[in-house]
């Protein structure tokens, strides 16, 4: 007999008196790549750190679009919330781990020699095109930050960091393009700077002092070359002026980047809170960043719900590991 529970079952679905099977729940995509359950998405607490950042935030559910549209004005000028995600940006990489002898200090100084000179901002996108071609996308990573000179010059300053020798040289010289830098490199390097920075300008290495316009040398110390690249205004060191971009000189675009920032060395360590311990944990580092302000600590805004990020001083990993500890030890004791 043709009945209502045989015509479900010829159908594909299921019995008048079973429950659908339970469908999951796609979860909300986290930093902390946690592998794929059942268990609906839940608001989380987080402490991070990676060399001297370290950073308290909250991973939640909901998604914060960001509004797009309008067009952006030119920069005028090196505001403090710029210079804030630069330190951030800096802290994050594990300096004590770039290898010194793979290191380069380099100063450009970018002159209108005629009216045809491009201006800072395209010189700076070819010259970077120019250093994919050279060393490769994967064989170099740089910290760049432009200031002016007191003669009205755009001024760049680049930590540089050569992963690999570049393929001619390395078949030149038959090593391999992973292999240490030889001492011959460093007069390569600053020729090949040289000719290209000149070539990019428009003018000829022989119009101007090679000096006066590129400069490449080996860093003394890796953390002493990086402080001196991404100082600038609201550090003390007489450099508030340059905040300010004078009427004489071209907006720039952006006054400080990272090339190849995939490439530094990066050690990122991640532990979750319960509530109580965000909370505790976010009231600590509020209390450091009051006690030593000159030392560059970056809070966000503050909120009940809000994470925080400090640049820590002293040791690279010093501060995390008190908070780690402070963590560990409440969890033994309860």
């Amino acid at each position: 007999m043709f009945t209502e529970e045989s015509a479900r079952e010829a159908a594909g679905m299921a019995p008048a008196n079973q429950q659908p099977a339970p469908v999951a729940e796609a979860l909300y995509p986290s930093t902390l790549n946690v592998p794929k359950c059942s268990v609906a998405p839940t608001t989380r607490y987080v402490l991070e750190g990676s060399g001297k950042r370290v950073s308290v935030h909250v991973v939640s559910p909901i998604h914060n679009k960001r509004k797009g549209g309008g067009i952006r004005a030119p920069v005028t000028w090196f505001s403090s919330q710029s210079r804030k995600h630069m330190m951030l940006a800096c802290a994050a990489i594990s300096w004590t781990q770039v290898p010194k002898e793979r290191c380069f200090f380099v100063k450009l100084t970018h002159r209108y020699v005629s009216s045809t000179t491009p201006s800072p901002k395209v010189c700076h996108h070819r010259l970077h095109e120019r250093f994919i071609s050279y060393l490769g996308s994967d064989g170099f990573a740089a910290v760049w930050k432009q200031e002016f000179t007191s003669a009205g010059e755009w001024h760049l300053h680049m930590f540089l960091t050569v992963w690999r020798l570049p393929r001619s040289l390395a078949k030149e010289w038959n090593i391999a393009r992973d292999d240490d830098l030889p001492p011959e490199f460093l007069n390569r390097l600053q020729g090949w700077i040289a000719r290209t920075w000149c070539s990019i300008l428009g003018t000829e290495p022989g119009d101007e002092s090679i000096d006066s316009l590129s400069y490449c040398k080996y860093v003394l110390t890796v953390e002493g070359a990086v402080n001196y690249v991404r100082k600038g205004p609201g550090s003390h060191n007489r450099k508030r002026h340059q905040a300010m971009l004078p009427d004489s000189l071209r907006a720039c675009g952006r006054w400080w980047g990272l090339w190849g920032s995939k490439l530094f060395p990066r050690n990122p360590r991640f532990v979750e809170l319960s509530t109580q311990e965000f909370h505790d944990v976010r009231r600590l580092v509020r209390k450091e960043m009051e006690s030593h302000p000159e030392k560059g600590y970056v809070p966000h805004i503050y909120s009940p719900v809000s994470g925080m990020d400090i640049v820590a001083g002293g040791k690279e990993d010093g501060f995390w590991k008190a908070l780690f500890e402070y963590v560990s030890q409440r969890r033994r004791a309860a």
